[in-house]
C-alpha cells in the first residue's frame, strides 16, 4: 500500500519545526508500506527555499530514508496576499502531483491546518483514493476565539465550509486533538470514524549522550525554558510580566528558544521594561533543541485562555518535554491541560501573570525528591500516550483494515 502524506508544512528533521509527518512516513515504512511526503519547498519560518529545489515545480529528495517531494509555492513575506498566493500555488501543484502519480487503492493522508491543498485534492480525486483527513488545528475557530475573525465574515464562512467538506468526505478522520470528536458534535459535522494520534517521540532522552548547553545568565539559579512558537496563542507577554515580578523575589530565569510573529515585539518589551532575567535564543533544529531542553531545570508550556483549546492541545514541545523527564509548568486554561495537576506537572490556577508567579515560587521551593517525582510521572505519561511507534503503528493498522474493507 502506498501513502501520499500531504501537508503544506511537513518539515524535515533538519528544519526548526515539528516532524510529525516525517515520523509517520518512517513508521509506514516500518509497517511494510511505501510513503511519500509532499511538502512546500518554500519554508515560511525564514522565507527560504529548500536547497536543491530552486526553480523546480517538483523536487525529489531522500531525507534520512524518507521520500520527500518538495512542491513549488510562490515566495512571500508576512501574512498578506503573497502568503495566500503561496497557499494557492502549493495547493494547485501538489494536487496535480497526487492526481497524476496516484492510483486506485493508494492512501491520501491530507493534513491541516492549511486546508486548500487537502480540499483541492479531495475534490478532484473523487473516490479514487482512501482519503484520510487529519485536523491539527481548527481553522478558522482558533482565529475566531482569539478575536482575529468574526464568525460572520466571508473568510470565516469559507473556511468553516471547507472544514465541513473535508471532515465529512474523508474515509477516516484523524486528529492530534483529543476532543476533536466533541468539536464535530457541537458543529454538527458528520464523519465516518475518528482516531486520536497525539504528537509524540520515539523514546525518552538518553541524558548520557545529549550534550548540555551553558544557558545564558547566572550560575546556580533555576532556569525555566520555553521552546516553541513565539505567537499570540502562547501568552508570552503574561510570562514576561511574571518574570518581571519574580526578578527581585526569586532566583529564577526564563529562557525562550524559537521564533514567530511576536518575537521581536517580545524582545522589545523586555528591553523597555528592563527585565533582566529573560533570555532569547534563535530557533534550532530538532537535534539541537534537545540540548537546550536537558539543560533547563523546568520546562514551560504556556497558552492563552481560548475556547478552542478545550478540544485538546498537542504542541510539538509537549512530548519533547516529557521525554526529557524534567518538571513541567503548564500555564494555560485548566480545561486544556493534558496533565493531572500535582502528579504529572505543576498546573497554574489561571492564565494571568500572578498565577504563573505563584507556580514558579512553588517550583523553586520544591525539595529535590518532589521534583524527581514529577519527572518520573512525566516519563510514565510519555510511555502511556505519546510513544510514536505505538500510536502511529496503531493508526496504520487501522487504515490497513479500513482500506481493505473499502
Amino acid at each position: 500500500m502506498r501513502f501520499f502524506i500531504l501537508n503544506h508544512y511537513a518539515y524535515a528533521p533538519d528544519q526548526s519545526a515539528g516532524t510529525r509527518h516525517y515520523e509517520l512516513a518512517r513508521q509506514i515504512s516500518k509497517e511494510g508500506h511505501e510513503a511519500v511526503v509532499i511538502s512546500c519547498s518554500f519554508f515560511h519560518k525564514n522565507y527560504s527555499r529548500r536547497p536543491g529545489a530552486r526553480w523546480k515545480i517538483f523536487h525529489k529528495e531522500d531525507v534520512q530514508g524518507v521520500n520527500y517531494i518538495w512542491v513549488y509555492g510562490l515566495p512571500y513575506r508576512g501574512n498578506g496576499i503573497g502568503r495566500i498566493l503561496n497557499l494557492l500555488s502549493f495547493a494547485f501543484f501538489s494536487s496535480l502531483f497526487v492526481l497524476f502519480n496516484g492510483k486506485k487503492g493508494d492512501v491520501l493522508y491530507a493534513s491541516s491546518p492549511q486546508p486548500l491543498a487537502p480540499f483541492f485534492t479531495f475534490f478532484l480525486s473523487g473516490g479514487r483514493f482512501f482519503r484520510v483527513f487529519e485536523v491539527r488545528d481548527f481553522w478558522p475557530q482558533i482565529f475566531v476565539d482569539m478575536g482575529a475573525l468574526s464568525t460572520r465574515s466571508r473568510i470565516a464562512k469559507l473556511f468553516y465550509s471547507v472544514e465541513r467538506y473535508l471532515i465529512s468526505h474523508a474515509d477516516f478522520f484523524v486528529s492530534n486533538l483529543s476532543g476533536a470528536e466533541r468539536y464535530c458534535w457541537e458543529k454538527e459535522i458528520p464523519y465516518k470514524e475518528f482516531f486520536w494520534v497525539p504528537n509524540g517521540v520515539r523514546e525518552s532522552y538518553d541524558h548520557a549522550v545529549i550534550p548540555r548547553i551553558d544557558l545564558k545568565g547566572k550560575l546556580g539559579v533555576d532556569k525555566i525554558l520555553y521552546a516553541g512558537a513565539h505567537g499570540a496563542a502562547q501568552n508570552l507577554y503574561a510570562v514576561l510580566d511574571a518574570a518581571k515580578e519574580l526578578k527581585d523575589k526569586s532566583n529564577v530565569e526564563f529562557h525562550f528558544v524559537g521564533d514567530g510573529a511576536e518575537k521581536s515585539s517580545l524582545q522589545g518589551y523586555v528591553s523597555k521594561l528592563g527585565i533582566g532575567n529573560v533570555f532569547f535564543y534563535d530557533a534550532v533544529d530538532t537535534k539541537k533543541i534537545k540540548e537546550f531542553i536537558v539543560s533547563a531545570d523546568a520546562l514551560l508550556l504556556p497558552l492563552v485562555d481560548a475556547k478552542v483549546f478545550s478540544y485538546g492541545i498537542s504542541p510539538n514541545k509537549l512530548p519533547e518535554y516529557l521525554a526529557a523527564g524534567k518538571p513541567v509548568i503548564f500555564f494555560g486554561p485548566a480545561d486544556a491541560s493534558p496533565f493531572e495537576a500535582g502528579v504529572d506537572a505543576i498546573v497554574t490556577s489561571g492564565t494571568e501573570a500572578d498565577d504563573l508567579v505563584r507556580s514558579v515560587i512553588e517550583f523553586e521551593n520544591m525539595p529535590d525528591e518532589v521534583r524527581k517525582g514529577f519527572s518520573k510521572s512525566a516519563s510514565r505519561l510519555l510511555e502511556s500516550k505519546f510513544r510514536l511507534d505505538h500510536t502511529m503503528g496503531a493508526l496504520i493498522r487501522k487504515i490497513e483494515a479500513m482500506n481493505d474493507v473499502k
